[in-house]
Formats: structure tokens, sequence, C-alpha cells
């Protein structure tokens, strides 16, 4: 077997994809940064349900100064018997995951750490290796599913408690994005420590740039739209805005669906809403920077990665009041924090800001995120972790 560069093979179970673009791209970010610093395998294996991509298996390898990415996408046709047909697909997941490992290490040798970021479905690879090949693994979690608030949490993935246990019991380190979540799998797991890392954001991208003072105050509001987004409440607290006389617009960035347009439409903001679909990053960027202020009015978070591309833009945040935004949001500093699950409140802080804009400094906003969430700083905290 030959040896070449010592290289850092990473597993991830979320990863974008010509199936999923935007899927887990904080991660791949992530797997930019490091590479400055690391020479980086990377596998992801993903299901084609609907054969988009293929009928059978294809592999696709990117490769980007030390950063190769190999991508292998598989069919499974569908089934009248759901549980069969995950448990084929699984099963199928596996071998080829072990496959290209292998394959892996016959060409280029055995890798000096293994890097899985989150726990289902990647973390059996890692445990695999640490078994079959005596390498350690080094855990990353990103996953909302952990916390006690979230619907659908942890309970509705029981069946996989036990892989859970082990996954976590084995890794030789775990990082985590957030102290909150980090404190959440320490109870959980009973994990004596965590790394704490955050999200990276791309400063070249996501840069301050004078803007054109707008005829109306220009909010911002990017996410999945879903139960742990909140996006009802933040729309019932734009129509109490709009009640007390206030002009707006309002961007949606994310996969829109019927129910949000005709919410909207019933709320009387179908002037003052433009809806967007979700984008490439260096077009959301300039979408922010032309933005007053980002609304993140979550039920539940572990970190908010579109928090750290508003700062970038020197763009103020205004969020809702769970210990997570506390870790990265300075009271009237970058944000403003107001109480969670309550419109009217939501409203107020509205006002407030189109009142007094002037409280925040969008340079000094800017200024402060490459030192700390920039790629430089990233990069070189995750590949300290394969030195120790």
């Amino acid at each position: 077997m030959k040896q070449e560069l010592q290289y850092v093979l990473w597993l991830p179970s979320w990863y974008p994809s010509k199936l999923k673009p935007y899927n887990g791209d904080f991660i791949q970010r992530q797997a930019f940064a490091t590479s400055a610093y690391q020479l980086i395998e990377l596998i992801h294996v993903i299901r084609d349900e609907g054969g988009h991509v293929t009928k059978t298996v294809k592999k696709e390898v990117k490769v980007s100064n030390n950063l190769r990415e190999v991508t292998v996408y598989y069919y499974q046709r569908r089934m009248f018997f759901t549980m069969a047909e995950r448990f084929l697909s699984h099963l199928k997941y596996i071998r080829i995951y072990k496959s290209e490992i292998t394959e892996l290490i016959k060409k280029k040798g055995l890798p000096s750490m293994v890097h899985v970021h989150i726990a289902l479905k990647a973390g059996m690879l890692g445990l695999w290796i640490k078994r079959k090949y005596k390498i350690n693994y080094i855990l990353s979690e990103h996953w909302t599913v952990y916390l006690a608030e979230a619907k659908p949490g942890l309970r509705s993935l029981r069946m996989f408690r036990n892989t859970f246990q082990k996954i976590f019991k084995n890794a030789s380190k775990l990082v985590v994005v957030s102290a909150y979540l980090g404190e959440r799998l320490k109870n959980l797991f009973e994990i004596p420590s965590y790394i704490l890392i955050p999200n990276v954001v791309d400063t070249k991208v996501f840069q301050f740039k004078e803007k054109v003072k707008n005829p109306l105050p220009v909010f911002i509001y990017i996410s999945g739209l879903n139960y742990q987004k909140n996006p009802k409440d933040i729309l019932d607290a734009f129509r109490l805005l709009k009640e007390k006389g206030y002009e707006f617009l309002l961007r949606i960035v994310g996969p829109k669906t019927d129910w949000i347009v005709e919410h909207a439409s019933r709320l009387g903001l179908k002037s003052n809403i433009h809806f967007l679909d979700e984008m490439p990053q260096n077009e959301l960027a300039v979408y922010l920077q032309q933005s007053d202020a980002l609304v993140l009015y979550s039920n539940y978070e572990t970190f908010g990665c579109v928090l750290i591309e508003a700062f970038a833009c020197g763009v103020p945040v205004i969020v809702s009041d769970i210990p997570v935004m506390h870790e990265n949001v300075q009271l009237e500093v970058n944000g403003i924090i107001v109480k969670s699950e309550n419109p009217a409140a939501l409203a107020s802080s509205f006002i407030q800001f189109i009142e007094e804009p002037w409280k925040f400094n969008q340079q000094e906003i800017a200024k402060s995120v490459e030192e700390r969430y920039g790629y430089k700083k990233i990069g070189n905290d995750i590949s300290k972790l394969y030195n120790g």
C-alpha cells in the first residue's frame, strides 16, 4: 500500500450535490477553509430517489487545491413496503461508502484522521473505520434535532438511540458550532467535554459596501420557511407594523410555498413582500448588502449561518430571545434581541429599528467578523484538531 501525503478523510452526512445544492453548504465552506492548511479527501454518498442523476450508481469528483470532493449518487427504486425500501437503501449506502473508502485507502494509504460531520448516517462509517483500521474519528455536530424544543426532535429517531450512543462515545473529540448545542449533547450522551468552533463565512463574498439610503426600510428574511424558522410570527409582526402606518419592503429568501404566499396576502402584505428562491452565495450577498436589517425570529437554532453573513455585510439583525442568539448577537451593537413567540414585541422592535437606525455602526459590525468567523480563523482552528 503506497502512502502519499498525509490526508484527513471527511465523511459528511449532509453536503451540497446536484440533488440538494444547498444541503450542508456550511460543511463545504468549512472544508474550503480547512483545505488551506490540510489535505482533505471528502466522500459523500447520497440516494438519488427519483433517478435524476443516475438509475444505477454514478461517481463525480471535483478537486480544488487541497480539497478533493467525491460525490456518489445511487438509485434505489421506490417500493410499496416503505420499511423494506429504507432497509435496502441503507444497505446500499453503507456498501457504496465502504467501497469508496477502501478504494481510497488502497490508492493513498491510511488517513491520519477521520472527520465525521453529523452523526447520522456518516458516523456509522466512522465507527467502521475505527474498528477496521484503528483510526480515530472526530465528530462535528450542527443538527437541531438534539435540542429539547426541536420539532421533530430526537424522539422521532429513537430507533437510532443506540447508534447515536456508540457514535458519540467512540469519537475522539466532539466539535460543536455553539455552546448551547454542546451543553445539550453533554447531557444527552454523557460527554465530558466539547470543542467550540463556530461556522465560517466567506468575507470575500459577504462584505460591507456603502449603499444609497433606501426610500423605505428594507428587511430580509432568509430561511427554510418551516416551523423552526417561525414565518407565521414574522408575517404577523409585519402586519402589525403596517397597521401602525409604517411602509416597508420585506424580502423573503427561501423555498416559497402556497401557504406562505396566501398567508401574506390574507394579512394585506402582498405589496410589501418580494419572494425570492434560494440562490448562490454571491447573489445572496448582494441582497444582504442592499438590506437595512436581517430578521431571524426562530423558535430554535444551533447557530444560524445567515447571522454572520449579515454581519459580514455590516447588516444588523433582529432575532428571537433564544439562548444561542446571545452567543453571537450583542444587543444594540450588531442587533436587537426580541422576546420569543411574540409578534407584538417583534413589531415594536421593527419600529425601534426604523426610528433609531443610527444606533448601529455598519462598518464596525463588518470589521469584527473576519477575526472570529473568517476562513483563516476557522480553517486554522479545525486544522489544529488533527494535531493534538
